[in-house]
């Protein structure tokens, strides 16, 4: 018998018990009508005395039977419901305990195999194989994505050197007095081009080694405020070029942390960098460095474009480019905001961002760091 045959035998059993008691009703109100008649015909005939004494005699122990008859139900009841519980509700608490930790990423897990023949026997066996199946497959891919991460460090590391050969030659080409201007020109285009290489290159490196954990963080204490003073001087030349103008502000007085300086300076630089460059000509960019109970919020605002609603799960996504990053800045790598957060996180801050999506109002993006880093 399958456990669906058993709540059906369940319900089945259910009705007959709750039929019982108006079963009972009827005999009692049959034998109530009974003496009911009686005692008229006794009082008729001269013997009303003896039917009532009668009567009260069969009515006491029609109460015990009726109590007995109660509990026994009571007791029936009880136990086709323990009885269903350990057959059917039981198995499917489990399996619902079981499906919860799989939603919740736990695949290695083992799922008892069912022979019963049963639906949830059935069920059982059907949901261990996915199990199975998803969590040989998120195996395989952890080991492809694992190759690719050496494949690319590998390749990075093979680049770097001779990139950085053509920059030097270009450099010294540059430097003599035997090129006319149109070669000059040629010249500084390839020398961008490989710079641009480069740049690409290191990021690559640099992505590869904070996802797999190879990047050594190494925390110091810093002054938020001068680190940030510093990456927008740095970036003044940009804005300049643009005719754009970076105001900061700082609203708290002590703002020190221990973070790894390579590696938070490149993400500020890399958030700050694109804030000029989705910003329009002649806008203002704003960076505020505030406190509250628990962190240092870092907040940098323009004014460009806002952020597609269809972009926003994906922003922070290694090689992603939005529509709009795609357009404003053509040449990018994709990797800038997945760096930034990898670095951020890994010296135990947080990002985010919000962006309207009314025009004018920009993007903010945020960074946070707890006060007792």
């Amino acid at each position: 018998m399958t456990r669906l045959r058993i709540l059906e035998k369940f319900f089945i059993s259910i009705i007959l018990l709750s039929a019982l008691p108006s079963f009972i009703a009827m005999l009692v109100g049959f034998l109530i009508y009974k003496n009911y008649f009686n005692k008229i015909n006794g009082i008729l005939n001269g013997t009303a005395v003896l039917e009532t004494e009668i009567f009260q005699g069969f009515w006491g122990t029609m109460g015990v039977v009726l109590f007995c008859i109660w509990l026994i139900t009571v007791i029936s009841a009880m136990l086709v419901m323990l009885l269903f519980f350990k057959r059917v509700l039981k198995p499917l608490e489990d399996l619902s305990i079981i499906a919860t930790n799989i939603a919740g990423g736990n695949l290695s897990q083992r799922i008892p195999h069912m022979n019963n023949g049963d639906e949830i026997s059935r069920l059982y066996n059907a949901l261990r194989s996915m199990n199975e199946s998803l969590y040989e497959d998120i195996k395989k891919l952890k080991q492809v994505n694992k190759l690719k991460s050496e494949f690319l460090s590998i390749a990075s590391h093979q680049l770097r050197t001779p990139l950085s050969s053509i920059k030097w030659l270009i450099e010294l080409l540059m430097e003599t007095n035997k090129l006319d201007k149109d070669q000059k020109e040629k010249l500084q285009d390839i020398y961008k081009s490989n710079e641009r290489l480069i740049e690409l290159v290191n990021d690559l490196l640099n992505a590869t080694k904070l996802e797999t954990g190879d990047f050594a963080v190494k925390r110091q204490p810093l002054n938020l405020a001068e680190l940030l003073s510093g990456c927008i001087n740095s970036l003044r030349p940009v804005a300049d070029s643009h005719n754009q103008k970076i105001n900061f502000i700082v609203e708290t007085d002590i703002q020190t942390i221990k973070a790894d300086l390579l590696l938070l300076n490149q993400a500020l630089t890399n958030i700050l960098d694109n804030a000029l460059a989705y910003s329009p000509y002649g806008s203002d960019v704003s960076v505020t460095l505030k406190r509250d109970d628990s962190h240092y919020i870092v907040a940098i605002h323009n004014f460009g474009s806002p952020i597609l609603e269809s972009d926003h799960d994906k922003l922070f996504t290694k090689f992603y480019r939005g529509a709009t990053a795609a357009r404003l800045r053509p040449a990018g790598s994709g990797l800038g905001l997945f760096i930034s957060k990898m670095a951020i996180e890994s010296n135990g801050g947080s990002i985010w961002f919000e962006s309207p999506a009314k025009d004018g109002e920009g993007t903010t993006f945020y960074i946070s760091f707890p006060t007792n880093s």
